[in-house]
């Protein structure tokens, strides 16, 4: 489980035992069906809401990029298109 959620390669056996703890405590019944807060008061179903809430699209200045990045970026894929 812990190789297919975190998606990367550890080699460090201390590091790989820290995550499956943590993906326990996280990823299991009880936290998915709301019993269990995440942490302290938190609920699943509070952070769903929250995620359905951000933007589709990061604001440039997160990544200290210039803020007509975005727009850069897009004429550059305009032009691959063509």
């Amino acid at each position: 489980m812990v190789d297919t959620i975190y998606g990367g390669r550890i080699d460090n056996d201390v590091d790989k035992k820290l995550l499956d703890v943590y993906l326990h405590l996280f990823f299991n019944e009880a936290v998915e069906t709301g019993k269990q807060p995440i942490y302290k008061d938190v609920k699943i179903q509070q952070l769903e809401e929250l995620i359905q809430k951000l933007p589709n699209i990061d604001n440039p200045e997160l990544y200290n990029l210039p803020m007509g990045i975005d727009k850069a970026i897009l004429r550059i894929k305009a032009k691959e298109l063509i």
